[in-house]
């Protein structure tokens, strides 16, 4: 048997392989650069307080083309004009973006731009400068990384629809810790938005709008919010299937500023299909469009997305020539021999709308399926996107946090193939006790060697977080992880105790295999690091080595107590919360029968 674990550490057992997950710890973490955002400072910005203030830059040119004809003078177009894409202008220099800027002017014409639905949002009051200018700098520094939607290199605020920046501004003040002014500036942006689409044609600047307070639902606090998310879908599934994006896919004639107009709406409706799966997967929603549905070609290489200037975006076009690569062609190559040829996709959000791909199968299979096994083309689908994606198993990487994010998807496909928990995600109630008591419902597992897979990721995902040490990563969330993780982490706990107990209700009539007694040292190992690294209070963990039963005890309060603080995003604790409630049904259940 050959279990496929891209770039972890990994020690020979037999026929089998496993992962030692805290092998040469200090290496790892010492191996590890930490970003400038790692050490908590504050944000330093660049605001521009009166047109006379700002810094000079390169001028700019009107980009003069079909409906998008503006007069060009002294004042340059006017800011949030519908008539603007936000990267509709051309730069005849170098232009490095290393903030978002905003002017009091600018500020100005966002209030007459929302002055017209004023009748919806009355009772909203604009940010000051200042304010916004942190909300959006905190979602530049914190969250853009993980949604690679926004061209900066083009990109300018003053040319944004008032709803976008607001929606911008909403994901910011969460990440800036300040909830209450996101929710205002959600239902402001929310509220606008869905009325110009009442009104005007729907565009890439209203797609952006909607997805990102897609985004925002997806991780609110409110169950109501969470379901005027699933309200989105249907408005965001007419752009995507009304775009003619598609038709640029083989343009070779396209200039830089058409190039990144085309591709942004490209990324755009990618990142909606992600937050469609992400909906299916932890709240059990059939898929909004199907992956046969979606024609386009696979995001742009890194180095292309962030040439600072058009003769840098031609030569790393020159420098690497290649086909353009289409979702549909490689998630189907997927399932034959031809991906085995196959080099690393070019682009880490391709690798990982491929991975979204594959758990949408995943789930269309579980619908289909009795049995509690999927079968091994499943597997082997894994397998070969884990090979072709080169993803990074360190959460700071230098390709960024996307790679880190398509492991612990990783996980949770190899999870599914074994565990049916989609029925029992109850997570869109916000109800701790509902979902902790459907999910204390699953049957239990079935001991197989197949599991190995899915088990050493389940032990890995728990061992990175113990390796940085639980009370920092309890407290910098948003520095190593990300929403997607702590869903994750949620399938990963549940997964790795309901084998726990399998294995300790029947090891007296079926002794252990030798592959299994590994993992379950491997468990240990773990278990013992992350007593030794937090403050367990009067929690009696020598307990917690008793027995497998007790080690599932373990697993579970280990992770809820990595998601037991106040974090910026509201789901993270309700997954500690979740995964609390199930250890304490759990425990109850083992001394019911003792």
């Amino acid at each position: 048997m050959r279990i496929y674990e891209a770039d972890l550490r990994v020690v020979a057992y037999g026929d089998f392989t496993f992962i030692d997950p805290l092998d040469s710890l200090e290496e790892f973490v010492e191996g590890i650069e930490l970003p400038p955002e790692f050490v908590t400072s504050p944000i330093s910005l660049n605001i521009c307080c009166d047109s006379a203030a700002v810094p000079e830059n390169p001028p700019l040119e009107a980009n003069v083309q079909g409906n998008n004809d503006f007069e060009h003078n002294n004042v340059g177009p006017l800011p949030f004009s519908r008539h603007l894409h936000p990267h509709d202008f051309r730069l005849t220099g170098a232009c490095k973006l290393t903030a978002l800027e905003i002017t009091d002017n600018d500020i100005k014409v966002l209030e007459e731009g929302l002055r017209p639905f004023g009748n919806i949002a009355n009772d909203f009051t604009l940010p000051s400068l200042r304010t916004l200018m942190r909300y959006m700098e905190a979602w530049r520094i914190g969250l853009s990384r993980h949604f690679p939607v926004i061209h900066f290199p083009t990109f300018r605020l003053g040319n944004c629809i008032p709803e976008l920046i607001l929606a911008i501004a909403a994901l910011g003040a969460v990440q800036a810790l300040e909830e209450h002014t996101s929710r205002k500036l959600y239902k402001a942006a929310r509220a606008v938005a869905l009325e110009r689409l009442q009104v005007d044609r729907f565009d890439s600047q209203s797609a952006e709008t909607l997805v990102f307070l897609l985004i925002y639902s997806t991780w609110a606090r409110d169950a109501s919010v969470v379901t005027e998310g699933f309200e989105l879908h249907e408005p965001i599934l007419q752009y995507m299937r009304g775009s003619d994006v598609a038709k640029h896919d083989h343009s070779i004639e396209q200039t830089w500023i058409e190039w990144a107009l085309s591709e942004t709406e490209r990324r755009i409706s990618f990142l909606a299909f992600c937050f469609f799966d992400i909906h299916s997967i932890i709240y059990n929603r059939p898929p909004s469009i199907f992956t046969r549905e979606t024609h386009l070609r696979l995001p742009c290489s890194v180095e292309e997305w962030q040439a600072t200037d058009d003769q840098e975006w031609a030569a790393c076009r020159q420098a690497k020539p290649s086909d353009p690569i289409s979702f549909k062609d490689a998630l189907e190559s997927l399932v034959t021999a031809e991906a085995a040829g196959w080099e690393t996709l070019p682009c880490a959000f391709g690798n990982l709308i491929l991975l979204h791909g594959v758990l949408q199968r995943i789930y269309l299979q579980r619908q289909l399926s009795f049995g509690s096994n999927l079968g091994d083309q499943t597997i082997h689908e894994i397998h070969i996107w884990q090979r072709v994606s080169g993803s990074d198993l360190h959460p700071i990487s230098e390709h960024g946090p996307i790679p880190f994010t398509s492991v612990a998807f990783l996980t949770v496909a190899y999870v599914r193939t074994h565990m049916d928990i989609g029925p029992h995600m109850l997570l869109a109630s916000r109800d701790p006790k509902a979902v902790a008591s459907a999910l204390f419902s699953i049957a239990p597992l079935q001991r197989h060697s197949n599991l190995t897979s899915a088990l050493l990721h389940a032990i890995h995902s728990l061992s990175l977080p113990v390796a940085f040490g639980i009370e920092h990563v309890a407290r910098s969330q948003s520095i190593l992880w990300c929403c997607q993780h702590a869903v994750c982490a949620l399938e990963c706990a549940i997964f790795l105790s309901k084998w726990l107990e399998t294995i300790a209700t029947t090891q007296m009539s079926n002794p252990l295999e030798p592959y299994e007694s590994h993992i379950l040292s491997s468990v240990e190992s773990v278990i013992k690091e992350a007593v030794d690294s937090a403050d367990w209070e009067h929690m009696d963990t020598p307990s917690w080595f008793q027995s497998p039963r007790h080690m599932g005890i373990a697993v579970l309060k280990v992770w809820s107590k990595i998601f037991s603080e106040k974090s910026a995003w509201a789901i993270t604790v309700h997954v500690g919360e979740c995964l609390n409630e199930f250890a304490g049904m759990y425990e109850r259940s083992f001394q019911h029968m003792t």
